[in-house]
């Protein structure tokens, strides 16, 4: 078993998500830019939702983890998105 497939592994990384979404929310502008076109934001997400939502993603699929599924990729791919979308939040 891959030391990034334990479940301790995954709640720090899930617990981490969450601290750094309450970590930038203050830097954050009311709406997040999620597209780009030709290098101009034309869709953006309310705050709230758009600090929250992949954490909240990957906290359900811990708790899937604990039941035994194998979701242990998801929860680290909505992490890379999570950071991505943080990065759209304060630097952009």
């Amino acid at each position: 078993m891959s030391p990034f497939a334990e479940f301790k592994v995954t709640t720090v990384v899930v617990v981490l998500s969450f601290l750094l979404s309450i970590a930038v929310m203050g830097f954050c502008p009311l709406h997040i830019p999620i597209h780009f076109n030709g290098g101009h934001a034309d869709r953006f997400i309310n705050k709230y939702v758009g600090l929250y939502i992949f954490p909240v993603l990957m906290a359900i699929a811990l708790l899937l983890q604990k039941l035994e599924f194998k979701t242990v990729w998801g929860i680290y791919f909505c992490g890379l998105l999570h950071l991505y979308l943080l990065y759209n939040a304060v630097v952009i």
